[in-house]
């Protein structure tokens, strides 16, 4: 079995290289990551700085270890290796393949890859998942905020929805679906992200959509989903200068989540641009229900006859998920 390497190189948007096979080589037409056979006498990190040498005349620095992968090919039998690979001089040139791309992990599945890169291709992806949900958990101030959501925008959605079963803005919409009635109300989805909620209110009959989101690279990707009316950049966290009562309903998913997301104090910003008697659908994490000071917040609303809690219900983020979250039904008195 012959030993083979593979460098994932990444660029600052945390994109990575692939390159194309040349026609006459073997697998023509197919992308994959570079890299080529251990020599007899090198290491494995030897051949990577060699064959990236050759290959894209780049200098590198070889990282850890992301993931093997075995495949039996007709021409023999491979373990492919593949390293984190960062460029120390030299731009990525074309010396041996035919075309060169910088990718999104997500869509890495959109190209022809050589079948044992395929593996590889499946680990990226589910690392890039991980670790951007994890930088979610991690938030500590509106500014690693912001980082985040503008590094998740582009691909936000196959990673949610597609890659991990996100259907809590499916849940809540249905929600708000049935405490009101009137779908024709004006509708302001907090928090809006890239339109996933405002998608399933549309399909449910909502036809007066307006969103909120305090990142530009999220609310153009909400933009291009046209079921908005407008779309209001604006930071939860500090005084929102709208009329007060132009709403007859509003709806948020997710925003409640984290430490260094909107804090309790949005509720009341939030109520206010509510009509009297206007339905507030939106999800609280139990973290944030109680530790983040939520529940106190919700009954100094209430006390002030700002926003009452109608419902609220134990359901989970992502399917097959125990539930996690407080999806809840508040009503401006």
């Amino acid at each position: 079995m012959k030993i083979v390497t593979a460098g994932v190189i990444r660029n600052n948007t945390r994109q990575v290289l692939v390159v194309r096979r040349a026609l006459g080589q073997s697998l023509s037409g197919f992308w994959e990551f570079p890299g080529g056979k251990v020599e007899p006498g090198e290491n494995e990190q030897e051949c990577l700085k060699r064959e990236l040498s050759e290959e894209l005349d780049i200098e590198i620095e070889v990282g850890d270890p992301i993931t093997e992968s075995h495949y039996v090919y007709e021409h023999g039998e491979f373990l492919l290796k593949a390293f984190e690979v960062h460029i120390k001089t030299g731009e990525p040139t074309l010396t041996v393949h035919d075309q060169i791309a910088w990718v999104e992990p997500v869509d890495l599945e959109k190209y022809p890859l050589a079948p044992a890169d395929i593996s590889i291709a499946r680990t990226l992806v589910k690392r890039s998942t991980d670790d951007l949900r994890q930088r979610s958990y991690d938030i500590k101030n509106p500014e690693e905020a912001r980082d985040l959501y503008r590094d998740w925008a582009s691909i936000y959605d196959q990673h949610l929805v597609k890659d991990s079963g996100y259907v809590a803005p499916t849940v809540i919409a249905q929600m708000l679906s049935a405490a009101e009635a009137d779908h024709n109300v004006r509708v302001l989805d907090v928090g809006c992200g890239t339109g996933l909620v405002g998608a399933c209110l549309s399909k449910l009959g909502f036809v007066q959509l307006d969103g909120l989101d305090f990142s530009s690279e999220m609310l153009e990707k909400a933009r291009r989903k046209g079921v908005y009316r407008e779309l209001i950049q604006a930071d939860l966290n500090e005084p929102l200068d709208f009329i007060q009562s132009t709403y007859g309903a509003a709806i948020s998913c997710g925003t409640f989540g984290h430490t260094g997301h909107a804090d309790a104090s949005a509720l009341g910003r939030i109520a206010r641009l509510l009509k009297p008697g206007a339905i507030f659908a939106c999800t609280i994490t139990p973290a944030m229900w109680d530790d983040g000071g939520f529940a106190r917040t919700l009954e100094d609303l209430r006390l002030g006859s700002l926003l009452e809690i109608r419902e609220v219900y134990e359901r989970a983020f992502y399917v097959g998920s125990e539930p996690d979250g407080h999806f809840c039904i508040l009503q401006r008195p």
